[in-house]
């Protein structure tokens, strides 16, 4: 069972970064360097929670206690990432006015909103591709821009992905993704897009599977009763 984070406080600060996995070999003569990029770049996270009182904090300590010891998987994405750039709503915990194409904050830019319709892969992507064509997107419309992250379900596990291209689509809806990283596994056809990285429950969350990384869950109780948590957690190459 894939687990989801509590998101009330979410944190107060996060490194969220993706990791390649390549080599480079030097020429001892010559210092000319060759470069190899293989398959399993992978996400993680890194994040200290707000200050929070025992009735919250129980909840976000139980959860990584309970990962930390069964090795089981847990989303996590971006937290000030989790919506498309030009999508109305909430992002990064900010209100984005819509009508005045503004946040209440310069430190998040929205763009005016959309429907983005119900996405889905239109044809099949095999692993190591690095684009993906998609159907029922809104028509003649930029949905996703560089920057953007996107999920996918492979024959086994959610996949994570982010735009490195902006994507407009046709008059029909259609439109060719291109990201980072390349697809790891088979996704199959008519799977869905998913984008919303601010839902409740796992089953259309915008994420990916992680493990918390052993030994990096902490839990520090002052003496006024307020918890300080941080953890750890990292893409698994395979779920």
């Amino acid at each position: 069972m894939v687990e989801v984070l509590p998101r009330y406080g979410w944190v107060a600060s996060a490194r969220f970064k993706m990791t390649g996995n390549r080599s480079s070999f030097a020429s001892p003569l010559t210092k000319t360097e060759q470069t190899i990029v293989r398959q399993g770049a992978t996400w993680s996270i890194s994040c200290t929670l707000p200050k929070q009182v025992r009735d919250t904090a129980a909840e976000w300590q139980a959860l990584l206690s309970y990962l930390e010891e069964t090795a089981n998987t847990v989303y996590c994405n971006d937290p000030y990432s989790t919506l498309p750039q030009n999508y109305s709503g909430v992002q990064g915990g900010l209100t984005c006015d819509s009508t005045l194409i503004k946040c209440d904050s310069t430190l998040y830019k929205c763009d005016r909103g959309y429907d983005w319709g119900a996405p889905f892969v239109r044809v099949a992507g095999d692993p190591g591709a690095a684009t993906l064509a998609i159907d029922g997107f809104p028509a003649s419309t930029t949905v996703l821009l560089k920057g953007d992250y996107f999920a996918v379900d492979n024959a086994d596990y959610r996949e994570l992905h982010q735009i490195t291209e902006d994507a407009t689509t046709n008059t029909i809806g259609r439109v060719t993704v291109s990201f980072t990283p390349p697809l790891r596994g088979t996704v199959n056809a008519n799977n869905e897009i998913y984008l919303d990285g601010k839902r409740q429950g796992a089953e259309k969350i915008m994420a990916a599977m992680m493990r918390v990384v052993p030994d990096t869950v902490d839990v520090a109780a002052e003496t006024v009763g307020v918890y300080s948590i941080s953890f750890e957690a990292r893409e698994p190459l395979a779920v």
